[in-house]
C-alpha cells in the first residue's frame, strides 16, 4: 500500500469523528488567496469540494515543490475532497519552516521565518475565513520539508490540529 493511499484511510477512519462543524466559506473548486510576506505575498490553493465539510488539512509541501505538486501527482486530492475535507495548500519555495534568522542564515524564504509566518499569517487569514477553527477537524500533512514544517507547526500550535503526518520529513537529527 503507497503511503498516500495509507493517509487516505487514516482519514476516512478520522471523518468519522464528531459532527462536522461549520463549513468553511470557501465556494467548491479551487480559490487561490495572497497572504502577506513581507513586501511580498504567498499563494495559497483552497481546493474544497461539494461533500459536506468534515475538515480542513494543511498540505505543505517540500523544497522548492509546488504547493499543488501534491494535489496534482497523487491520489489526495480525490480521497481528500470525496470524505468532505477542505485541502489548504500555501507556496512554502524554499523554506525550512524555521522560527527565527540568525546572522548566519544565508537563505532566508522572505523577511519573516516560514514557521512564523505560518503561525502568524496564515493560520489568523484562514481563520477568518472560518477554516482551521480550533472546534475543526484539522490536520497537518507534509512532504519532505513540509514534513518538518509539520512537526514545527504541530509543536507551535498544540490543539489546533487533530493530527499530522510527517512524510519522509528532515530534521536536525542530533536534535
Amino acid at each position: 500500500m503507497s503511503v498516500w493511499r495509507a493517509l487516505c484511510l487514516c482519514l476516512a477512519v478520522v471523518s468519522c469523528q464528531g459532527p462536522p462543524a461549520p463549513p468553511p466559506e470557501f465556494p467548491e473548486g479551487e480559490t487561490t488567496l495572497s497572504i502577506p510576506a513581507g513586501q511580498d505575498s504567498v499563494g495559497v490553493s483552497i481546493v474544497r469540494g461539494t461533500q459536506p465539510f468534515a475538515g480542513a488539512i494543511l498540505v505543505l509541501p517540500g523544497w522548492k515543490h509546488s504547493r499543488v505538486r501534491a494535489l496534482n501527482e497523487t491520489v489526495l486530492k480525490d480521497e481528500a475532497l470525496k470524505r468532505g475535507y477542505v485541502l489548504v495548500c500555501p507556496e512554502m519555495n524554499r523554506s525550512v519552516y524555521a522560527s527565527r534568522y540568525f546572522p548566519e542564515t544565508r537563505l532566508r524564504w522572505s523577511p519573516e521565518p516560514g514557521l512564523v509566518w505560518v503561525r502568524d499569517r496564515l493560520i489568523p487569514a484562514l481563520q477568518a475565513q472560518q477554516t482551521l477553527l480550533a472546534d475543526h477537524n484539522n490536520y497537518l500533512l507534509g512532504l519532505s520539508t513540509g514534513g518538518r514544517g509539520v512537526a514545527l507547526i504541530a509543536l507551535e500550535r498544540a490543539g489546533l490540529f487533530r493530527a499530522g503526518a510527517a512524510l519522509s520529513g528532515d530534521f536536525d537529527q542530533p536534535l
